[in-house]
């Protein structure tokens, strides 16, 4: 099967790789090993995929392979835990390898808005504490902020050079008030907003905890939190792609 496989073109071997090796949902962490090449075993990207064990003996089907998983899924980066420690350990963004960020096109990152938004003064910030606890001036370089990892993003000191779709989605515990709304609007325009090198953006949110009719329109969704409207608006004015 193999050797036939390598006398299609490369145009039509892509189109059916991307159809074989897709997946509905964002894909988490992306590591290293999606890149080996292993001619006994094959390559573990998708392992519910036997044909990766076909495609693993050509250095040229599983570049091509290789291609067609980046190009046909979303990648979902966010702060996780890692499987040494303990569940109230620090968490981390974890970055899939420098080698294989120019092949990923879309991408899904999920930033946690810290509340309240102009920081808790009773609280120490530290990597434990997953919610940023600094006054709002620092939240864009605190490293235990979201805010500090996304302008990273922003600011290309991550690179993703073939970026075309990126969906930010914004979690909150609670539903921001209208002064802390303005607060965060006001500290990102003071910035010069925040842009992203890509085709396409598109902004979320979700927002956990109880909903007061006070903090603007909202909308419930199936897992019990609420879309925050006023707050993607906020977003939307200030967060922008760049060519």
């Amino acid at each position: 099967m193999s050797p036939s496989l390598e006398t299609l073109p490369v145009e039509l071997l892509l189109e059916i790789f991307q159809h074989v090796f897709y997946s509905p949902f964002p894909i988490p962490n992306v590591r290293a090993q999606h890149m080996k090449w292993t001619p006994s075993q094959g390559v573990e990207i998708i392992p519910e995929s036997p044909l990766f064990h076909l495609i693993g003996t050509s250095k040229h089907l599983f570049s091509i392979a290789r291609d067609a998983f980046y190009r046909a899924n979303t990648f979902r980066l966010r702060r996780t835990q890692h499987a040494h420690q303990m569940p109230q350990g620090p968490a981390f963004f974890r970055l899939p390898p420098t080698s294989i960020r120019h092949c990923i096109t879309r991408l899904h990152i999920t930033i946690v808005i810290p509340t309240p938004w102009h920081g808790n003064p009773f609280r120490a910030c530290s990597p434990a504490v997953q919610n940023c606890c600094c006054p709002r001036f620092q939240r864009f370089s605190c490293p235990n902020s979201d805010w500090s990892f996304l302008a990273k993003i922003a600011g290309e000191t991550h690179l993703f050079p073939n970026l075309g779709h990126l969906q930010l989605h914004f979690m909150t515990a609670r539903p921001l008030e209208a002064v802390e709304m303005k607060e965060l609007e006001d500290d990102l325009m003071e910035r010069g907003g925040m842009s992203f090198r890509a085709k396409q953006l598109v902004v979320t949110t979700r927002t956990r905890g109880p909903v007061l009719r006070a903090c603007g329109k909202w909308r419930e969704v199936r897992d019990g939190s609420v879309v925050h409207e006023e707050l993607e608006k906020v977003l939307e004015r200030c967060i922008k792609i760049r060519k």
